[in-house]
């Protein structure tokens, strides 16, 4: 199942009446991706990575290749199955201008991230949160337009734990 990799994003041709073949040729071309697993089935390819940032390269590959051919699910959170199922928890990393402290702090909680550890310097501030994978999805976009340009972000599995009362569906 590649626990590792908790996240999943399929691709499919609009135009291919077999996405198995489609499939074939778009993990040709991409090779090998850091951070990420091709999963070729009859329903397209699925790209499973560790974060959300690994899943850029690949999609920007295949939409410069097949453009508007290609059609991209939305990513999805995977979950582990059982009773109850099981869901990633992740570790995230914010580096930003100190001036949006705050702003970076409250946008973190409102997602349901608990902030677990912030540093600051006379420039920059680092804040450390815990929570939910599904809860960061979107976050580095959300957090660039906050600050008014690009802020550093990293996300990592942590571990499984079982699901809140509303899961998402399993890939």
């Amino acid at each position: 199942m590649h626990l590792d990799h908790p996240l999943a994003q399929r691709a499919r041709h609009r135009a291919e009446p077999f996405q198995l073949a489609f499939a074939e040729k778009a993990r040709s071309i991409l090779g090998v991706p850091d951070d990420c697993v091709l999963d070729v089935s009859h329903r397209g390819l699925t790209l499973l990575a560790r974060n959300e940032e690994a899943l850029k390269a690949p999609r920007q590959v295949l939409q410069e290749v097949f453009g508007t051919a290609l059609a991209l699910d939305p990513i999805e959170v995977r979950l582990v199955p059982g009773t109850p199922p099981l869901e990633p928890i992740a570790h995230v990393r914010v580096n930003a201008p100190l001036r949006h402290l705050e702003r970076i702090r409250l946008a973190l909680q409102r997602r349901g991230l608990a902030v677990v550890e912030q540093d600051a310097s006379t420039t920059r501030c680092v804040v450390r949160a815990e929570g939910r994978l599904a809860k960061t999805l979107g976050l580095g976009d959300e957090l660039a337009g906050l600050s008014g340009g690009p802020v550093l972000l990293w996300t990592a599995l942590a571990r499984y734990a079982p699901c809140e009362l509303d899961p998402l569906p399993a890939a």
